[in-house]
């Protein structure tokens, strides 16, 4: 690994909940000082690497698996689709077991 990407890899520490229920979102953001990260969390209609410094440096993505207007799949594979984002842990949370 080159310094460069040592360097970016050293700023990638934060964390990016992406969940529509305002309650999860908080709490989420509420493990910051627990975890010793910097929490960014947002409702699916709000993310928007493009817009977000935070967005583009996280080091990884928690992503509810029911977005409400949307499947959490689909989020999941537009993180895929970004080159900038690609190679960055994507976790799926879930309130309970699916078969979807």
């Amino acid at each position: 690994m080159s310094d460069e990407e040592q360097s970016e890899e050293a700023v990638r520490t934060g964390l990016v909940f992406i969940d529509p229920d305002e309650k999860i979102r908080h709490a989420a953001e509420a493990l910051e000082e627990a975890l010793d990260r910097s929490i960014l969390a947002v409702d699916a209609s709000e993310f928007k690497p493009a817009d977000s410094e935070e967005i583009q440096q996280a080091a990884a993505f928690v992503v509810a698996w029911d977005l409400g207007f949307r499947p959490g799949a689909e989020l999941v594979e537009a993180i895929r689709a970004d080159e900038a984002l690609r190679d960055r842990k994507v976790l799926v949370s879930m309130d309970a077991p699916t078969r979807r």
